[in-house]
């Protein structure tokens, strides 16, 4: 997880002035472009079609591509979650004739109950059973882009990633508007074309590199360690949205196209408070986690060395050390970044048309999303040491915790939405670090009790 960390540290390593912050701008297109150039490519394509399509054509539509994007992540991330840690082993193991294996068993799995599930709701919820084929397709290779990412990103060719994403997305676009006719069908099916090219492109690599043998193994998706990763991803993204589907499902949504419900001004503070974390996530990958990761490294060397006690136990303060430093670092880095945003949104507040009584929601998104990055970096660090049913106890916990505010606080006024989900955020922080400072501080411990002997 750390390799593109090092490849984009090394080049800030090599060069200095400007090119560092030609730099800096690679690592957050590199660490966060999926998904990224996703949304950008969305919005574009949304704009251009507002002026010519009719009202519901154009919400039915951008609720498929909303919900879309929400699903298909939180329907692939338990199988990618799993596949990523059987992935890492096989490679660690020099297995790579079982790669293809994983990969083509995880794309089975992932797409069938994609597609089922899709093409059950946009059926249910849209009705035309043309459109929820559609929609159903859009749905599944969506998902399976995920998926393909992931095997991909194993490959450490990062670039052929972004690659992919933008030209997809660039030729789906392009397709919609030269031959989608403002027609709802004819543009998402246009559209899917290009993202049907991404995940050719993501497979493509995949084959390349590992070929494809034939062999589809499943045993790996029922271990306990995959069920757990499953467990574990799927609590930790469904305990983000549970509380925006309460209020979706509240007075206080709308409804602009027939089975799609919203609640605008929630929905867009969030999404504007989330899109602060891409720094973020970038600074992390190329300094807070190398840093860390190297300090993990040699610790658990010096154990495989046979290195004596005092030595092992300095090492171990130092990685504690590095822990919190990361913690402390990421959450400073964060901070800043969200006061930055808050500010300069509030200056441009009616060229961007949001209303002012979205202000303070938009303050408790920006806070929410400090916590929330925070959350998963603990998970993150957990994952390192292979506290897997920590990891999984933290997720589930953040589930728990918003699904009951969520309860709480979705007939409350307008004034007070999204605090229920701060509220949640704060306790699951709070749970979060208990249980990594236990952890770390009893790591020897577990180290060699884990062992086999």
């Amino acid at each position: 997880m750390a390799g593109i960390g090092f490849e984009l540290k090394n080049l800030f390593a090599d060069t200095k002035g400007v090119s560092k912050a030609n730099i800096a701008v690679k690592s957050v297109v590199v660490s966060t472009g999926p998904w990224l150039i996703s949304i950008a490519t969305l919005a574009s394509l949304l704009i251009f079609l507002k002026p010519g399509m009719s009202g519901t054509d154009f919400y039915t539509l951008s609720g498929t591509f909303v919900y879309t994007f929400i699903f298909s992540m939180i329907i692939s991330s338990p199988i990618s979650n799993a596949a990523t840690r059987h992935l890492s082993d096989k490679l660690y193991e020099e297995d790579f004739a079982a790669v293809s294996s994983v990969f083509l068993s995880s794309f089975a799995v992932c797409g069938i109950i994609s597609f089922v599930l899709s093409f059950g709701f946009f059926y249910i919820a849209v009705s035309p059973t043309l459109y929820a084929l559609e929609a159903a397709f859009f749905f599944t290779v969506m998902s399976l882009v995920w998926i393909a990412t992931v095997f991909v990103g194993a490959l450490k060719d990062y670039n052929s990633v972004v690659f992919a994403f933008g030209s997809g997305m660039f030729i789906g676009v392009l397709l919609a508007v030269l031959f989608g006719g403002y027609e709802l069908h004819k543009t998402l099916a246009c559209f899917c074309s290009g993202v049907a090219i991404t995940l050719y492109w993501l497979c493509a690599k995949i084959y390349i590199e590992f070929g494809f043998n034939g062999k589809v193994l499943y045993r790996w998706l029922i271990s306990k360690n995959s069920i757990i990763l499953m467990l574990t991803a799927f609590c930790f993204y469904t305990g983000m949205w549970v509380d925006k589907w309460f209020y979706w499902a509240s007075d206080k949504a709308v409804s602009p196209a027939h089975g799609f419900w919203f609640f605008p001004s929630y929905d867009f503070s969030i999404f504007l408070a989330y899109l602060t974390t891409m720094p973020t996530v970038a600074f992390f990958t190329v300094f807070v986690e190398t840093v860390f990761y190297e300090a993990q490294r040699k610790y658990l060397d010096s154990i495989a060395a046979g290195a004596d006690l005092w030595s092992i136990k300095s090492l171990e303060q130092k990685m504690q050390k590095a822990f919190f430093k990361a913690l402390f670092m990421v959450g400073v880095f964060q901070l800043f970044t969200a006061l930055f945003f808050g500010v300069i949104v509030t200056l441009v507040l009616d060229h961007i048309n949001l209303n002012l009584l979205a202000v303070p929601l938009l303050r408790i998104s920006l806070i929410c999303a400090t916590m929330h990055i925070l959350i998963q970096t603990i998970v993150i660090f957990l994952y390192y040491f292979d506290f897997q049913k920590e990891s999984l106890a933290v997720s589930f916990f953040m589930l728990l915790t918003n699904l009951v505010f969520a309860l709480i606080f979705t007939d409350l006024p307008f004034r007070f939405s999204g605090y229920g989900y701060a509220i949640s955020l704060f306790f699951t922080l709070i749970a979060a670090l208990l249980i990594a400072t236990y952890k770390f501080r009893r790591l020897s411990y577990y180290t060699f009790t884990s062992s086999p002997m």
